[in-house]
């Protein structure tokens, strides 16, 4: 993947963002950090989402909110249910969107991550 990998996608609002597919997942950069040293760290997140999947899960599990809305579900079943998400990069790391889980029709879930998802530090659900 480099940058030609991205098509441009202008904003009325200011700053546009560079988009991409790969393997299935929506990778989206900001226009203000849109650079080769993104990319990788783009591709490189890609590579590693596999092998983190158990520990977000852990992290959603444990968080106030995400137990709130979501009371029975355990760390197997929510790997099962999240499914592939957008990821927005940005500068500390990026967020994670999952439109399409199965865990209810209703919401839209995301999780910021810093570095190579090293570590968790936010769960929204929003809907």
């Amino acid at each position: 993947m480099d940058k030609s990998s991205f098509r441009f996608n202008a904003s009325p609002y200011g700053s546009g963002e560079y988009i991409a597919e790969v393997d299935g997942l929506k990778i989206e950069i900001s226009e203000k950090y849109f650079s080769d040293e993104k990319v990788a760290f783009a591709e490189k997140l890609i590579a590693s989402y596999p092998t983190k999947v158990p520990a977000l899960a852990k992290f959603c599990m444990e968080s106030e909110c995400f137990k709130a809305c979501y009371p029975d579900e355990t760390m197997d079943t929510i790997m099962e249910k999240l499914h592939l998400p957008d990821m927005r990069i940005d500068n500390i790391g990026g967020i994670l969107t999952y439109y399409n889980h199965e865990l209810d029709e209703e919401h839209i879930i995301e999780v910021e991550f810093s570095g190579l998802m090293n570590s968790f530090f936010s769960v929204g659900i929003d809907g």
